[in-house]
């Protein structure tokens, strides 16, 4: 018996019936088991891939916003250097 996705959710929903049949089955029973099997095997496949998919993007684009953020705050401070010789300048400038 091979269950489509699907059919393995809505199992994990209720696990003492059948999704295909709809009829009550036992807890541990046969049918119980061969659906639990195939169940593991699914959540393994999907976490596998989730964390294939997750890992590397993400890593790599939090290294790039910390580049990012120094990058950042050292144009500020250009920034406040600049303003500061400027101001100076003005006060120079302006005193007789």
């Amino acid at each position: 018996m091979n269950l489509s996705e699907e059919e393995l959710e809505i199992w994990n929903i209720n696990r003492l019936i059948n999704p295909v049949s709809k009829r009550p089955i036992k807890d541990n029973g046969p049918t119980y088991k061969k659906i639990l099997k195939q169940y593991t095997e699914y959540e393994n496949k999907k976490k596998t891939m989730a964390a294939s998919i997750t890992k590397k993007p993400v890593t790599f684009k939090i290294n790039n916003d910390r580049k990012n953020i120094k990058k950042k705050k050292k144009k500020k401070k250009k920034k406040k250097k600049k303003k500061k010789k400027l101001q100076t300048q003005k006060k120079l400038l302006k005193s007789p």
